[in-house]
């Protein structure tokens, strides 16, 4: 076995292992949680509350990317993941007690931190692994998220079942504490300038990624596969009861995203490119949302199910690349400010993909429900691949 530093001369470091166990905890222990409150909530009674929850989680973002560029982001990570671990205790209390407005309320805080800490991811990546480690580092978080997706709602779902829903919150109270502890511990450093001299530029975060094209790609991609992923799960459960033999197989649907999500992430460090450009971008992207609109054009399960798993696949490695570069080019001061944009970039997308599936989900067809999902999206990447041509990439 490969021996590792706390710097990553060889490997990616302990200082990363440290950080990959603490993501996966918390991203198993984020699981638990949803599983466990969907049945506490559908037991006591469902409310109107998902959308004005879920806006909140969303805005949330941006100020956590401004944090990390301020403070240390791993003590910015291990307060939040404290508090979470608080807010989930109590969270066992509301569900004692039966209050749904009191679980909607602390959902919301816990979400609220969970939003401001994750820009600060990228940031403790660069900070904790040498620039030729980083596609491997990457790929590795990528697949703890896949493969958390893939994993952890099953095994959530059997112990609620046996147990109910106050002991998947304890677990995550307990990842929560386990992820703080090793988030506190990393031993974060200043990476070294390993291209071009930082710009003199400043401005905000929008501006810094509208106004370079490579960047500006990247959060196009995040919103079109954002708007397309909300869309074809607001109708792929009615597309599985309409084409697909039955509603219940719409599990081997998701199945198969989780699956080629997984693989996509863990080869992305072997397959990627030499050169990450804005049109290895625009492909993979298209890619991703092309074969959601195989999916909804396609009469055969099969099929349908390869090309999810294609979505997936696709998603995972230009993701994983993306995020590389975006760590190349820009300057470690801003990669939370960076990083929080793209997320909103992802978020908006998501929100709109819900607004068109609630808007349009009983005026549609499905599969023409999907299709013009799909359409929005490769507009929003031919404007994005299109804007800007010619224009130098220059660190910022």
């Amino acid at each position: 076995m490969e021996k590792v530093t706390a710097r990553g001369e060889r490997g990616i470091g302990t200082g990363y292992g440290r950080f990959i166990a603490a993501v996966a905890t918390s991203f198993y222990g984020d699981w638990f949680t949803t599983v466990a409150l969907l049945v506490a909530v559908y037991q006591l009674s469902p409310g109107p509350v998902a959308p004005a929850l879920f806006t909140l989680v969303r805005v949330a973002s941006t100020p956590g990317g401004h944090l990390a560029d301020r403070v240390n982001p791993g003590l910015l990570t291990a307060l939040t993941s404290a508090v979470q671990a608080t807010a989930t205790l109590a969270l066992v209390a509301a569900v004692t007690a039966g209050s749904l407005p009191l679980i909607y309320v602390l959902v919301a805080v816990s979400s609220f931190l969970g939003a401001l800490a994750r820009p600060a991811h990228m940031p403790i990546i660069t900070a904790l692994v040498p620039a030729e480690r980083r596609p491997r580092a990457n790929a590795q978080y990528g697949s703890t998220f896949s493969l958390s997706l893939a994993v952890a709602p099953a095994l959530a779902g059997a112990v609620v079942a046996l147990t109910g829903p106050r002991l998947l919150l304890l677990l995550d109270a307990a990842s929560f504490l386990v992820a703080a502890g090793l988030l506190i511990s990393l031993p974060l450093r200043r990476p070294r300038t390993q291209t071009a001299p930082p710009s003199p530029r400043r401005g905000s975060a929008a501006h810094t990624v509208l106004a370079q094209p490579f960047l500006r790609l990247v959060a196009a991609g995040g919103f079109a596969g954002g708007l397309c992923a909300t869309a074809a799960q607001a109708v792929l459960v009615v597309g599985a009861a309409d084409r697909f033999g039955g509603a219940s197989h719409v599990g081997f649907l998701y199945g198969a995203v989780g699956a080629g999500a997984a693989a996509g992430t863990l080869l992305s460090a072997r397959l990627q490119p030499a050169s990450i450009t804005r049109a290895t971008i625009a492909v993979w992207a298209l890619v991703e949302v092309g074969a959601l609109a195989v999916v909804a054009i396609t009469p055969s399960v099969a099929l349908a199910v390869v090309a999810l798993a294609a979505n997936g696949a696709a998603a995972g490695l230009y993701q994983t690349w993306a995020t590389t570069e975006v760590q190349r080019r820009v300057a470690p001061e801003r990669l939370g400010s960076v990083a929080a944009f793209n997320l909103s970039a992802l978020y908006l997308g998501w929100l709109l993909g819900a607004g068109m599936g609630i808007a349009l989900g009983g005026r549609l067809r499905w599969d023409h429900l999907l299709l013009v999902a799909c359409a929005v999206a490769v507009a929003t990447l031919v404007v994005a691949a299109g804007a800007g041509r010619g224009a130098r990439a220059s660190r910022i």
